[in-house]
């Protein structure tokens, strides 16, 4: 996401619950960057940034080897469930509707990962 203080707040709530390594990315650009050399279970994927949009930045996640079965999820504040398609046919998994909170980032990313007791 292009925004910090969402990168910021969402990575409180992954760390909250329980994901262990959380990296951030503001553009599709350094997102593609830093999936090149490390897998990821879950990317968190914002439609509408500077350069290359979510969409595209989707496809080209999706043509790489390495996160054809990652989990993609668009974060978007510009659609709505009608265009859920689009998103659906650019590869992503599921969408997650801004503004959000915890309940619908975990159900969305759903299951977490199991918290050490």
């Amino acid at each position: 996401d292009d925004y910090v203080d969402l990168r910021q707040t969402v990575t409180r709530m992954l760390l909250r619950s329980g994901y262990s390594k959380v990296v951030q990315a503001e553009s599709g650009e350094q997102c593609l960057e830093l999936v090149k050399n490390s897998g990821f279970d879950i990317i968190l994927l914002d439609i509408s940034m500077p350069g290359i949009s979510g969409i595209d930045t989707c496809k080209v996640l999706r043509s790489m080897t390495h996160t054809k079965q990652t989990r993609i999820v668009a974060c978007t504040a510009h659609a709505n469930a009608r265009h859920s398609s689009v998103f659906i046919e650019a590869g992503f998994n599921d969408i997650l509707y801004k503004p959000f909170g915890y309940a619908e980032l975990m159900a969305k990313l759903d299951p977490a990962p199991e918290k050490e007791a």
